[in-house]
């Protein structure tokens, strides 16, 4: 199948600015290496100074690091406990901060002396992780609230640090919670995502004010791959609301935001959509803006008020190079847990992590775990992406793909590449990379500007987290502090020509002779934007190209292959689905339309990969016309 000529709207898009979030700033981070493995992490003053602190329950033990107030902290100190998870609160009412640590081996309560030390641990039979605290049963005491293969448990406290044995509610295969007051009666509930289920995402108990509670109302679509839980006022109006992390598949790279808004009753209306997404959800304001954002794993995404969020930024920063060696070795970077504190003392919200990093391989398994403490400033350049797809701005990007970095005094002036090859210097700047290796690799730019940068992802990056800094001659415009996060297997996305998702797209009609006539997708007149063109699919066959980017799949997945779909139903297996090749990094899907499309009007167009062992994608949808 021949690979038919690119449209030029689509090699306009890569050269010109586009819009995206206010970013945040960032330094890069302050790391601490912890030397087991972390279990639970949390942040609170525990020595009662205004500084934020934290604990790290890790082996056995809770180390409590006591912040400087400078974004630093003294070196820790130990604790010896029992636990899985671990949560902080005032659990006898003396106004110091109290640690408790929960697991299915048993409670242990740590009474803070209010100093950053605690005494001995106050254990209890029963316990589950997650846990969550709160006064469930109205009589001020905190209690804790957990789940586990049997459902949710709840234990009472009794105001000294011992908890009664546990309730128990049968809730089938829940994977995190979280407690709020949704039914504005005064009394918690608890909400929790559901783990491959058939019926619903999400979870709902109301609660009787005594430690009981009502009967799960289940919401959202059905999903298999649960993740995170958070509860804020996301759209504003006075009502709490839940958002939380589910998927269809495997690939926790590829899960999505579920925002439930509360209706303050107790109900919730359908879920909105927002893609990206971890295990991991906190949510928090990190820009000032009185709307709440959230903290996805690696990724934050600034709240847009309406229970939606802008694209993902990834903020992740390996603390060590990570050298692979062996078949399919490779490096993994994940946070485990995450905390919004102003840890420096300048009225802006930080962000500090718990990581684990680590290298894996058929023979071998390392992993390093660390604290991590990003703090936020100001006036500085900054990145608010350092690399989304140059096609959807979603996360994440292949190896030679196409992609744009957005952010404030990126660069000192605009400037296009004019063709082919791609330079590496633009404008006064390099876009400079250095790998989990610790090997720099220089990016092909497209477009440069104070706010945004069109580049390619470089040809010989291997997959995994790199850092990004901008570089001018003789000084990095932006330090290393940031980071992109370059997939293992493939994340196609599909350009558009408008913000109603117009596909940038061309048609030939193929005719019995070998002949080609061009078959017009959409019609540009400026100002006006871009708009559809119907496109008959009586008579001869119409072949339709799609151009995108991240097409490329790693070679170690075996029985790959490219399907796109119609409205989200019928399938089409593109006749060709890969580079373009006039353009480095542009990808292109050849499909020929099926005739039964006549008179369908708007379609959408989705492609993706299917495998032996799950998927890549789906892309973004575009949209084509039909006659």
């Amino acid at each position: 199948m021949a690979i038919y000529s690119v449209s030029f709207v689509v090699v306009v898009l890569l050269m010109l600015p586009l819009g995206f979030a206010q970013p945040i700033s960032l330094h890069a981070p302050a790391t601490v290496p912890i030397q087991s493995s972390i279990e639970g992490f949390v942040s609170a003053d525990f020595n009662r100074d205004g500084k934020p602190d934290v604990a790290v329950l890790a082996d056995g033990a809770i180390l409590v690091f006591l912040g400087n107030g400078d974004g630093t902290f003294q070196p820790h100190v130990s604790f010896l406990t029992t636990g899985a998870c671990l949560a902080a609160g005032d659990v006898n009412g003396d106004g110091k901060v109290d640690l408790i640590a929960s697991g299915s081996a048993g409670n242990s309560v740590l009474l803070g002396n209010g100093d950053g030390t605690f005494a001995a641990p106050i254990q209890s039979a029963g316990g589950g992780c997650p846990f969550v605290v709160g006064d469930f049963s109205g009589d001020g005491k905190p209690d804790i609230a957990w789940i586990s293969s049997s459902g949710l448990g709840i234990q009472l406290g009794d105001g000294q640090g011992h908890f009664s044995a546990a309730k128990m509610t049968e809730i089938i295969n829940t994977f995190s919670l979280v407690a709020g007051d949704f039914n504005k009666d005064g009394k918690l509930d608890i909400a929790v995502a559901l783990a491959r289920s058939d019926t619903g995402a999400m979870g709902v108990l109301l609660g009787n004010g005594d430690g009981t509670f009502s009967s799960v109302r289940i919401y959202g679509p059905p999903q298999q791959q649960p993740g995170g839980i958070a509860a804020a006022d996301f759209n504003q109006d006075g009502n709490l609301d839940l958002a939380m992390t589910a998927g269809v598949g495997f690939r926790t790279d590829q899960l999505t935001i579920y925002t439930f808004l509360g209706n303050g009753d107790g109900s919730f209306q359908p879920p909105l959509a927002t893609p990206g997404g971890t295990n991991i959800l906190i949510a928090g304001d990190l820009n000032g803006d009185g709307k709440p954002d959230l903290i996805a794993g690696e990724s934050y995404l600034l709240g847009k008020g309406d229970g939606t969020f802008q694209a993902p930024v990834f903020i992740a920063q390996p603390s060590t190079s990570c050298v692979p060696s062996g078949t399919h070795a490779y490096c993994s970077y994940s946070n485990l847990a995450a905390a919004i504190a102003d840890f420096n003392q300048d009225g802006l919200p930080d962000i500090a992590v718990a990581t684990v990093q680590g290298l894996d391989s058929l023979n071998l398994l390392t992993q390093n775990y660390s604290l991590s403490v990003l703090l936020q400033g100001s006036g500085m350049p900054r990145f608010a992406a350092t690399g989304v797809s140059a096609a959807s701005f979603q996360e994440p990007v292949t190896t030679g793909s196409l992609a744009s970095a957005f952010g404030s005094g990126l660069a000192d002036m605009t400037a296009s590449a004019q063709a082919p090859p791609w330079p590496t210097s633009l404008g006064g700047i390099q876009l400079r990379f250095r790998d989990y290796q610790g090997t720099v690799h220089l990016a092909p730019l497209l477009f440069v500007s104070p706010g945004q940068i069109n580049y390619q992802v470089p040809p010989d990056i291997p997959d995994g987290v790199a850092s990004i800094t901008v570089d001018q001659p003789g000084a990095p415009v932006i330090e290393s502090g940031q980071a992109i996060m370059v997939s293992y297997d493939g994340a196609p996305s599909l350009f558009t020509v408008n913000d109603q998702s117009l596909a940038a797209a061309t048609a030939v009609r193929v005719h019995p002779n070998g002949t080609q006539t061009a078959v017009p997708v959409y019609a540009c007149d400026a100002p006006s934007p871009c708009k559809a063109v119907p496109i008959s699919v009586t008579g001869d066959p119409v072949i339709l190209s799609l151009y995108g980017t991240g097409f490329e799949v790693d070679a170690v997945l075996l029985n790959y292959y490219a399907v796109c779909t119609v409205n989200s139903g019928t399938p089409i297996a593109p006749a060709y689905f890969g580079p373009q090749g006039q353009y480095p990094g542009l990808d292109q899907a050849n499909l020929a339309l099926p005739a039964n499309l006549a008179g369908s009007g708007d379609i959408t167009i989705s492609c993706q990969f299917i495998g032996v062992v799950g998927g890549v994608g789906p892309t973004n949808s575009v949209h084509v016309t039909i006659q």
